[in-house]
Order: C-alpha cells, then structure tokens, then sequence
C-alpha cells in the first residue's frame, strides 16, 4: 500500500494528469447518455452551421465550460447561442443537459455583470456599489462561479488572428464533426468535466484528422486545447487502465473520493440557494469545497488528504483578520500571479482582509457572507502557500543539519581530456505531431519548424561560443534530401501509427538547410549532421534491416552543403541502428561497411579542404559485441563513437526523481561509460568516445522533472562522469523541444539545465582529476583544470534535503597559486540583486586554518523556493532569466575567503574555481 501511495504521489507531480485524477476526476466512471428520437433523426451539420458564422464562438463557448472566460463569450456568439433550437442542444450535448442553461444564462447576464461589476472595480471606483450589487448578481449561480472562483473579472484580450484564421471557411473545419453523434460533446466533457473516458474511438478520429490549421481558427485563444484532446486520444485506455490500478487500496485515493463525493454534494446543496436568493443557507463548508477544489495543483492534493478529517465538511470558527497571524498580502506587481484572487485590485483585497467575521455566526447577512467567501478564499491563499513554502528545501535554511566531508583530488596526472567544446546539445526532427503519454510536447521545435529569429535562441547559442549541435533524431532515418537527385515528392512527415515510428517518410528541403546554416553560422555554433542510415535496405521478417546503404542522395547532399561553403563540423550516419536497435537495426558488420563508405564520400568530397568533417557512429545504444566488432572493423575510418543514453527509462515512469536523488542509481551508468573505454583502448583504432545524445528520460522526458532544476543533478552528475572515462563530447537531448529541453519548448527561455551546461562550458577545462569524497553518500564530487589556466574548479552536487555539506579540499600533491591571481579586497558575499531579494541563499562560512588570504570563486545553484520541480534557477541567491531582449545574464560568483571550507546545502549544486595549479594542470 505504502508504494501504491508512493506512486500516486509521483504521479500528482506530472501536471496534465495531476489536472484530470484530482481536479476532474477523470478516473470516474461516466456511463454514455441515451439518445432521444431527434438525436438519431437530426442532421449535425443543421446544429452546428450557426457557430459558422462567427470567428472564435466554439473557442469562447470551450472557454466558458473549461476555463471560466465567460467575458469572452462576444454578443454576435450569444445570439447563436440563443437562437439555435433547444432539440438541437439535446443533440450537440446528449450527456451535458446542463451545458446548454449555463451558456443561455451567461449570454443574459453577461453585460450586467460587466457593467455593474467589472467596470466599477477596474477602475478603482464606486467600490461599495459593486459589492452591493454584488449580492444581486449572486442570484445567478454561473455569474457567481466566474466572479469568485475562475477571476471574472480579468483582463482577456483576444487573440490575435492569423492569416488561415481570416480566410478559412468555419464550416469546412466544422464539418468532420458532424460525422459523429456526440462528438463535440464528449470534448466539451473532456475538456470542462475531465471525462476523457467518454471520448469515443470515433471522435478521436475525427480530432486527429482535423487540420492543424483549423485548429487555431476553431480555438485563436485556447492553443492548448487542441493538444491536450488529441494527447488524451492517443494514451485514454492505458491512462485508464493504470489510474485503476492504483485507486485499489490506496489510502490517499480514499481521501480523493470523499473530496470528490463532498465537491458534487456542496455544489448542488450551494446551486440551489443561490438560484433561489437564500444565501442564508450557505454555510462555510461549502465555500472551503468549492473554493478549496478549486485552487493550484499542490493545494488540491492538501484539500483532498484533509477530507476524511472533515475539513470540508465541518464548519470551522475561522477568524479572518488581517492583524491575526497571517502573512500581509502585498500589492500586486505588474505580473499577477497565478492566485485565484490575482485578478482582484489591491483595495479590494485590502478590504476582506479588514473584515472580522466568524465562520460560525449564523447572524450574518447576505452581503456579508460574500464577503465571508471572499475572505476566506484569501485567506486559503495564504494558509496554502505558507503550507508549500514550509515544506519546500531552501538552500542554507537554517533548520538544516551540518555534515563534515572532504574532497580529495589527485594532482598529479589526469585522468582525462574533453574538447574544449563538450558540451553539446540536439536538434530533432519531431513534428507537433509527436505525442507520448498523451503529452504532445514538441511544438515547433523540429529542424523544419523552428523559428530562426528568435532572439532568446541565438543569444543562447552564443553564449557558448561555441556550441556544438547535432542535427538528428529517430526520424532522421526517414528523411530524404531535395536535392538535385532526388525524384520523390518532398514531403513533410505525416502521422501514420502503421509506419515505423509513427510517421510516414519525411524531406529536407534545400531552402530549410541555407536558412539553418545561415542561422547557426550566425550564433557561432559547429553542426554536426545525421544522415538517413536505411536509405536502401529492407526490413525483413526478424526486425533487422538488410542490404547495403544507399549513399546517393546523402552523397548528393554533402556535396551540395560543400558548393554552399557550409562549415560542418561532422556527418555522423544513423540513428539507434545498434545492437538490438530501436524499430530496427543493422549488423554490425554492414555498418562498419557504411560507415567506410561515408568515410571515403567525406574523403572525396572534401579533397581540398582542412580540416575535414569528422565521420561519427553509430550513434546507438551501447551494445559491449556489436561496439566491438564495429570498431575492430571500421578501423581508421571513423573519427567518433557515439553512444546514447537514457539510463532513468521512460518518460512515464513516477519514480524518475527517486533515481535522480539515488547515488547508487547514479553510479550505475559507470559501467556503460567503462566498456565503450575498454573497447577502444583494446583496438587499433584511434576513435573517441562521445555521448551522441542523451535525455535522461526516453519518449520526450517527462514535465516538471527532465526540464526542471532537479534535473541538473542527474545532467552535470552524467558530464562529470563521462568526463572521468574521457568522453570527448557530450550532446544533450535536447536544445529545444519535448520535456527535456535546454531552452523552453515554447517560450524559448532557458531551464535550469542550461545554466548547469553555461556554467561547466566557461568554468570546467579540460584536463580530468581524479576526485573522490569521503563523509556522505549524497555529495557527488568532480574536478577538472580550470579554463583559461586559472587554477582547478570543483564541482559539489548535494542530493540531500535537509544536510548542509561543510567540505574541506585535499589534495596528493604540492600546489602553487596561480599567478596572475590577486586576493579579493572583500570576503563578503555579494549582495543580490534588490527585486530578487526574497530568494537569497545563505552560505555559512567557518574558518579554517590555511590558504589565508587567498579568496575563491563560488557559484551555488539552488532551486526557486527550494521546489525541486521549479523551473527557474536561482545562482547566488539570484534569480537567473533573461531580460525584454532575450541577452543571457551574466553568471557571477561569490568571492570567499579560501581559509573557509565549502558549504554546500541541501539540494544544491556548487562550482568553486579555485587559485590552485596542480602537476596537471601545468
């Protein structure tokens, strides 16, 4: 039960799914409805043509049902709302018969809540009236519901329309759906009720077919709507299946139920009242269920644990007073937060929090009890992120425990050597189309896609001046190039479940190779390209792929890049062909004989110039046979061993940070690391070793964890390890795109993992020491030379939450300062920036007897808020982020006394440069 409970809590962490178990319930059977008479006989397309005559109704309606936006319903879409036959709604909604009332009932409503309401309190005046008129408007139960719990009152501004959206015919998208009964209602379930169950094969059809175009013209402001119904197609019966699983005697399913059961009871026991004008009868337990189900994920799994307590069904006597002791609410900055009451003027706020009223008076008039509800919702704020901020790690907190270990370095010899540019990142070839576990987390982040002017995405490339970036994926092995010599139609990869991984063969097209070149020679970056490898063979009833390969058009195509004086830094051939392969795979044998082939059309092509791209492979999982008999036969002709790695599994698997935060886990790809060694040194051949690409998590990562700060222990713990077994370069999976990205999918602003990357770039040499470390399991120790002949840079990685690390630095060797080094005048820390004060780390600092005088260099990484899920890095204390015009910061350190030891927090990282040359660094 207890590992029941421990995988529904991992579960909880991933965002989509957490949204469809504990918000809606999507676990819930929902028996399909009866359809009347005018449901079989009436024809879809009749219902559904008077939405076609306004751009965007269907998406303010979606809105309306999922999102609580009812101020965006526009009057030409309630006049068809309210002119469409009410057997019609029958028909468009045969499970939802009260969808329908609600929509009807915010088209009549909906200017008088403007009017009376909104404008009064956006503009800061005539407040009183609007809570007056407040109490009237709570006779409308839709009206209620929007303005207290969804933020009626917020600014919305429509969307943008693009070009399609202008254009296009509404009923030319529409029309798919007419094609089954109840389609659009199961999705306005699904999207407003959480009954994904109930989305039929069928319908899902119909999503998946539907233009991708004609999705932003359906829904111009609710872009993620699209992807989270044809994610829930793809994963809906194993989701189903697992969510099963687990609610058998789990004790925290328990509590959800009984939170679910309570939501459904108040909210009819609230309906009825509020319909009726008796606000008499509404008592607190109802506001802290509809208000308490309601709020951000982490708070809804407090709600819902508390339930069998009878926290939502009890009536507390809560005093809601501002001089209790409560945190002051602040005003509002510029950027509301996600707070249910974020939209509300400071006033407002200020107001409630005035009020001194108890929960269990029965005295209270009506008005007062909304403003009892609105009190109370702020103060269920407070109470709930001083209960999140509590059980948050932040670094250097005072209640940690401290812990002595040392550091021992190994001066005399390295160990190892990187290039001077390991770091490495990917671009894949994944089209929006690619979805994994009903996540669909690639959006525009392919080869042919990406946008190229993005500011944030140059200036992050740049910043490593230079960065290494291969070009490749699974479905590069499907792609054609349109050059000269190719006679296929140049198509884009299509969604097809019946081909090999997924999608149907793909192109290039010469257009999009200049742009990529004259974008990536522009950030400085070194291409590294992967060609098609099963161009030619066939697959034959084992699995395996057979013939020789067919290099005429990768032939073409190097030739080409070579006419446009395209620099490429390697051309490495296939993708995950090795061992047992992923979709197929290739002898070893007949790849070593590929692999010379492109050996010698590198050769050829390249006959004047120097230096010649390297030739890379295979660029597949590490199998310890078929490695060595590729490499034992392939000889001289390849430049570089590339392996991939994925050592923590799938994407979907709920204990990814349990493995993260496990050293023994950890250390277990070690062995990986020390085979593909051993293999070379014990051939002639004078290849190295690299990671050709490498996510952690396989099937695109998974949210909150591959792209969140946690991550960066398991990614600068793979770059110090690979490190130690002289591993050449290192890629990671991925620059931008899926969940385990450097950059935001979207956004484009960099995650934790970047920094961690920026940060070994400019401080990490490249000359390997031996490290080890003694005292604690949970601190992961690596030193290298530093760059530009500054001393040695170690890096402490502490995988403990509550102990802080005080590390004293040996070493095996005599040591001399670096020359050009001058002590700093100050050993104090740096001050933080003044908007990012809240977030300063504390670094405890005790004295010890040497290098007295002599000050280091320190860069502590903790996450925001101590939440390892954050997405934002704090360095120093400091928030790290880029500023209106995309510039990357400057990472600065903190300049500490040398005769101190290294303290090092709970679940922090630290680079320390130090002044010190060692033998092997000379």
């Amino acid at each position: 039960m207890a590992r029941i409970s421990t995988q529904v809590h991992a579960i909880l962490l991933a965002l989509a799914c957490m949204e469809a178990l504990v918000l809606y319930g999507f676990a819930r059977d929902n028996p399909g409805g009866t359809l009347t008479n005018y449901q079989k006989n009436a024809t879809i397309p009749d219902c559904l043509a008077p939405f076609g005559t306004v751009v965007g109704c269907l998406d303010s309606i979606s809105d309306a049902l999922s999102g609580g936006d009812f101020l965006d319903i526009a009057p030409d879409c309630c006049k068809v709302v309210t002119s469409i036959d009410k057997e019609c709604f029958s028909f468009l909604f045969p499970k939802n018969s009260s969808a329908p009332s609600i929509i009807v009932g915010f088209c009549d409503i909906i200017e008088r809540c403007y009017k009376e309401i909104y404008v009064p309190i956006a503009t800061g005046t005539g407040l009183q009236a609007s809570l007056t008129s407040v109490h009237a408007i709570l006779l409308a139960l839709a009206c209620m519901e929007a303005l207290v719990f969804y933020g009626f009152a917020r600014d919305n501004p429509l969307g943008t329309l693009t070009n399609y959206q202008k254009n296009a015919t509404i009923p030319d998208c529409l029309a798919p759906f007419g094609t089954v009964v109840g389609c659009l209602d199961s999705i306005s379930d699904a999207l407003s009720g959480g009954d994904f169950l109930d989305i039929a094969p069928d319908c899902c059809k119909v999503v998946t077919s539907i233009d991708k175009e004609c999705f932003s013209f359906l829904f111009p402001k609710n872009s993620s709507a699209p992807s989270i119904i044809v994610g829930f197609c793809d994963i809906i019966e194993p989701v189903a299946f697992e969510s099963r699983d687990w609610e058998k005697g789990s004790v925290f399913t328990a509590h959800y139920l009984h939170a679910v059961a309570l939501f459904s009871q108040k909210q009819q026991e609230v309906a009825v009242p509020v319909r009726g004008g008796d606000l008499d009868s509404i008592n607190s337990s109802h506001f802290l269920v509809l208000g308490g189900i309601r709020f951000g994920k982490r708070e809804a799994v407090e709600w819902a644990a508390a339930a069998q307590s009878n926290v939502f069904g009890g009536s507390p006597s809560l005093a809601c007073n501002h001089r209790s002791p409560m945190p002051a609410v602040s005003k509002p900055s510029t950027n509301p937060t996600s707070s249910a009451l974020s939209w509300l003027p400071y006033p407002f706020i200020e107001k409630a929090l005035d009020l001194e009223l108890v929960f269990a008076s029965k005295k209270m008039s009506s008005l007062q009890r909304w403003e009892m509800g609105l009190c109370l919702l702020v103060c269920i704020t407070s109470c709930s992120f001083i209960y999140v901020s509590s059980q948050s790690v932040v670094a250097g907190n005072d209640n940690s425990s401290v812990s002595e270990g040392t550091v021992f370095i190994d001066g005399k010899t390295s160990i190892g050597k990187i290039d001077e540019d390991f770091i490495c990142a990917t671009l894949d070839w994944w089209p929006p189309e690619k979805c994994d576990y009903g996540t669909c987390s690639w959006d525009y982040a392919s080869l042919i896609n990406l946008d190229l002017n993005n500011n944030i995405l140059l200036n992050a490339i740049k910043a490593f001046s230079p960065l290494k970036i291969r070009l490749g994926g699974t479905l590069q092995d499907k792609v054609i190039y349109d050059t000269e010599d190719n006679k296929q139609p140049c198509n884009q990869f299509v969604k097809n479940t019946s081909e090999m991984f997924g999608f149907t063969q793909g192109c290039l097209p010469m257009y999009r190779w200049d742009e990529l070149n004259a974008f990536l020679k522009k950030s400085g970056a070194e291409i590294i390209f992967g060609l098609n490898a099963l161009a030619g063979r066939s697959i034959i009833s084992d699995g395996s792929a057979v013939g020789a390969w067919n290099y005429t058009n990768a032939e073409s195509f190097i030739s080409y890049t070579v006419k446009k004086n395209y620099s490429i830094y390697g051309w490495e051939l296939g993708n995950e062909l090795s061992g047992s392969g992923v979709g197929t795979r290739v002898a070893a044998a007949q790849y070593a004989s590929d692999t010379i082939s492109l050996y010698n059309i590198v050769k050829k092509i390249y006959s004047s110039i120097e230096p010649k791209p390297l030739v890379i492979a295979p660029g597949g999982f590490f199998d310890a046979n078929w490695f060595k008999e590729f490499v034992d036969k392939t000889g001289s002709s390849v430049n570089a061993i590339t392996h991939h790695i994925y050592n923590l599994g799938p994407g979907v698997d709920t204990h990814l940070i349990e493995k993260i935060l496990d050293p023994s886990y950890l250390d277990g790809e070690a062995n990986t690391f020390n085979s593909l060694q051993s293999t070379l040194k014990s051939s002639a051949t004078s290849a190295v070793a690299w990671v050709g690409e490498s996510g952690g998590a396989y099937n695109s990562g998974r949210n909150l964890v591959t792209n969140a700060f946690v991550f960066s222990f398991w990614y600068l713990d793979q770059l110090g390890m690979a490190s130690a077994y002289d591993t050449k370069t290192y890629c990671r999976q991925s620059l931008i795109g899926g969940n385990y990205g450097l950059l935001n999918t979207t956004t484009f602003v960099p995650n934790p993992d970047y920094y961690s990357a920026l940060l070994w770039h400019r401080l990490m040499g490249r000359n390997v020491l031996s490290t080890s470390f003694s005292g604690t399991k949970k601190i992961r120790a690596y030193t290298h030379c530093a760059k530009q002949s500054k001393g040695i840079t170690l890096l402490l990685i502490n995988l403990d939450n509550s102990t802080t690390v005080e590390v004293t630095v040996t070493f095996n060797s005599t040591w001399r300062l670096h020359q050009k080094h001058k002590p700093h005048r100050s050993h104090r820390l740096h001050k933080p920036h003044r908007s990012h004060k809240s977030h300063k780390s504390k670094v405890i600092q005790k004295p010890q007897r040497s290098t007295s005088g002599i000050t280091r260099e320190e860069y502590h990484l903790t996450a925001k808020d101590g939440d390892l899920h954050s997405q934002t890095m704090l360095l120093n204390g400091n928030i790290l982020t880029v500023n209106s015009s995309g510039d990357i910061p400057s990472l600065e350190p903190l300049h500490v006394n040398s005769s101190k030891p290294i303290m090092v927090a709970p679940f922090s990282i630290v680079f320390v440069q130090m002044p010190i040359v060692l033998p092997a660094c000379s």
